[in-house]
């Protein structure tokens, strides 16, 4: 045909999480804590299978662009906190925790032809955007303890291909 192809996949992900905690000051011995965990798995993939044929008649405008993009965006916000106020002593402990697990793909299968006259790109995108916070507050008439973390593990897999006996043109 005379018009363009294009072939795209976008995952977005914006993940909120929070957790806060506080208790009153008129107990001995006062304890708080709060934790917030985010376990994210995603794949992403844009692909053209063995054999497919996008405008292989090299017809197309003269303008034509051609692209197979797989993206994947994720924001994310995590807040943990603890405030504890006691007669003799407060502990307060507040944490963030993360495993986030990406794969992004973009592929064009073995023997197929993909054409345009113009931009012809076949890609894949991540991007992360992490915030953590953690935070505590302790206080007490002989003692106050106070902890906090944040930790993520973050494994990302981003990656575009062209199988063998494929044919990627442009003019």
């Amino acid at each position: 045909g005379s018009g363009g192809s294009t072939k795209l996949m976008v995952c977005v992900n914006d993940v909120p999480s929070m957790a806060l905690t506080s208790l009153p000051a008129d107990t001995v011995i006062t304890s708080a804590g709060s934790a917030t965990v985010t376990l994210l798995t995603e794949t992403t993939e844009a692909a053209l299978g063995a054999n497919a044929r996008i405008n292989a008649a090299d017809d197309g405008v003269a303008t034509q662009d051609v692209l197979l993009r797989a993206s994947d965006e994720t924001t994310l916000l995590g807040v943990a906190g603890a405030v504890a106020f006691g007669g003799k002593a407060g502990v307060g402990a507040g944490a963030d925790v993360g495993v986030i697990n990406k794969t992004t793909s973009a592929s064009l299968g073995a023997g197929a032809q993909l054409f345009g006259n113009r931009d012809v790109k076949i890609d894949a995108r991540s991007r992360e955007d992490i915030n953590s916070i953690a935070a505590s507050l302790a206080a007490g008439g002989s003692a106050g303890v106070a902890g906090s973390a944040s930790v993520y593990v973050v494994t990302v897999g981003t990656s575009s291909s062209v199988a063998g006996s494929s044919e990627v043109h442009s003019d």
